[in-house]
This record gives structure tokens, C-alpha cells and sequence, in this order.
């Protein structure tokens, strides 16, 4: 297990990138790109995709 940073990994997609606040409604996360996923799900992969917090300071 490795920690990352969870700043705003619920409003991240994880298809596009784009970081919006309205992205999220409730369980349900939908981008202007058209990707749909359960909220919690879209922020688990944004989650998979960041660099870890040790990786990061030891750079």
C-alpha cells in the first residue's frame, strides 16, 4: 500500500483529466467528455494513476 495525494480525486476523470466540481453528483460522476462511472469507482482509478507521496519527495 502506498498513500497518494487525494486532492480533489473525486472531481478528477479518470478518462480526460478534467478537474471540475460539478463532475460529481452524489454516486454519480459525469464528465463533459461523456465518460460515466460510479463516483467512488472514477476516484479509485484516478487514485491508481497518482504517484505515491514517498515516490514524490524523494525525487
Amino acid at each position: 500500500m502506498q498513500k497518494v495525494n487525494p486532492f480533489k480525486t473525486s472531481q478528477e476523470c479518470a478518462n480526460c483529466g478534467n478537474t471540475m466540481k460539478k463532475n460529481r453528483r452524489g454516486s454519480l460522476y459525469k464528465c463533459s467528455c461523456g465518460y460515466k462511472k460510479n463516483a467512488d469507482v472514477n476516484a479509485s482509478f484516478v487514485i491508481s494513476t497518482r504517484p505515491s507521496i514517498e515516490e514524490k519527495t524523494a525525487a
